[in-house]
């Protein structure tokens, strides 16, 4: 005759322990460089956003026409090349772009935003430039860095923006406005700044 030993039950929960040192340690490592949230903060103004230029936006936005195919950018961070048969442009305006001859008409500086708000800002200024007619404007990156290992999503992650704007402008809400975009001529920025040339609005 066999005996059937009772099942083992689950030992009972004691309640949380203190961790030792080795858990401690990895802890502080870990949270070092956060900062913990203000559940009481509430932010009465909206970021900043600084966009200059002579024309000022009056009465509905129109979209910008969609456009069904564009070119294959391998990299969409990529710039376009300024040559003599630039597509898009004719000879002499891509000479002036150049050799940065061409003053651009409206310029919008997204340093210091994150990125969700520089990705605002820029579709908002370039629709508003495009409506207004607007063929050459200016778009501050800033000159970035490396910008891995820091904190994406935050306008200071040393490149983040300059990576992201010519992406965001082949984007379909935008695309359908855009020409080009093309490194500045150092008088302009250089390298942490971009020529946007635009459509003519119909």
């Amino acid at each position: 005759m066999s005996t059937r030993r009772p099942p083992k039950l689950d030992k009972p929960d004691r309640g949380p322990r203190n961790p030792n040192d080795e858990e401690l340690a990895l802890w502080q490592g870990a949270t070092r460089e956060t900062t913990p949230l203000d559940l009481n903060y509430a932010p009465s103004t909206k970021p900043r956003i600084r966009i200059s230029g002579p024309r000022a936006f009056s009465g509905p936005s129109r979209p910008a026409p969609s456009v069904p195919a564009r070119r294959f950018y391998p990299d969409a961070s990529a710039v376009d090349p300024l040559t003599e048969s630039t597509p898009g442009l004719d000879r002499k305006t891509a000479k002036t772009l150049k050799k940065g001859e061409r003053t651009p008409e409206a310029k919008v500086d997204l340093h210091g935003l994150t990125l969700d708000a520089a990705h605002r800002a820029l579709t908002q200024f370039i629709l508003r430039e495009y409506n207004n007619g607007s063929r050459c404007v200016l778009v501050v990156t800033g000159k970035g860095g490396d910008y891995r290992g820091r904190a994406i999503g935050y306008g200071d992650g040393r490149g983040a923006i300059k990576r992201d704007v010519p992406r965001w402008l082949r984007e379909p809400t935008l695309a359908g406005a855009v020409v080009g975009i093309y490194q500045a001529h150092k008088r302009h920025g250089g390298e942490g700044a971009l020529y946007v040339y635009l459509k003519r609005s119909r």
